[in-house]
């Protein structure tokens, strides 16, 4: 915050918390906040995502500067979801060193996250879709998948209290009769969520490659 001064604003929404949220509501207000910005990419995420470049030799902004330079004005995005391996909480390591293992989407809404897009003069649509797609007339997508490091479940006591307790009656009932909120249902009501080592990818040596 200190770094971007005012060129970040940070709302709540609703203003008050509700008895059960709308996912749809969230969203049509991102629509309504992507309105203001014409001639910029709009990029829909949440606080546990951290977007990169399919290249190494190019940041995430560079990245799409060359994409806009191209002619696509939309990028879909391949899922890497980081699972814990033990017990530990975050602590001073940060999420990337501390998570480096993941697993690739594997839910239906894994495979089409064209969350990413660059308003022209035309207003952008996310709700129609559920969150997953910026729709716009005129999209050109990107042939390339960016990469999108998801840490959904950041420690064993993280993952039981967020979907047990945290997630347990949030959403109205009517968005998860559409099947919305539901990636997490297979772990409702375990007592303790780890994955094994050997059965997931090692982001580290990508990692320290793009990084070193």
């Amino acid at each position: 915050m200190e770094r971007f001064g005012d060129q970040i604003t940070v709302e709540r929404f609703p203003a008050s918390e509700p008895a059960s949220g709308s996912c749809k509501d969230i969203l049509k207000r991102k629509e309504e906040v992507a309105a203001l910005y014409q001639g910029r990419w709009i990029i829909h995420t949440d606080a546990d995502e951290i977007r990169s470049s399919p290249l190494l030799s190019l940041n995430l902004a560079d990245a799409l500067a060359s994409v806009e330079a191209a002619g696509w004005n939309r990028v879909d995005f391949t899922v890497l979801n980081h699972r814990p391996v033990n017990d530990h909480s975050a602590g001073s390591e940060g999420l990337v060193n501390r998570l480096p293992f993941f697993e690739f989407g594997n839910k239906p809404g894994h495979f089409v996250q064209k969350k990413l897009g660059y308003r022209g003069g035309q207003r952008v649509e996310v709700a129609q879709s559920g969150g997953r797609i910026v729709e716009f007339p005129e999209a050109r997508d990107c042939p390339y998948r960016f990469v999108l490091h998801h840490y959904p479940l950041r420690s064993p006591e993280h993952a039981h209290r967020k979907i047990n307790r945290e997630r347990i009656g949030r959403w109205l009932r009517e968005e998860a009769e559409r099947g919305w909120h539901s990636h997490y249902n297979d772990f409702i009501g375990l007592d303790f969520i780890v994955w094994s080592p050997d059965q997931l990818y090692d982001s580290r040596p990508y990692l320290l490659e793009q990084h070193g």
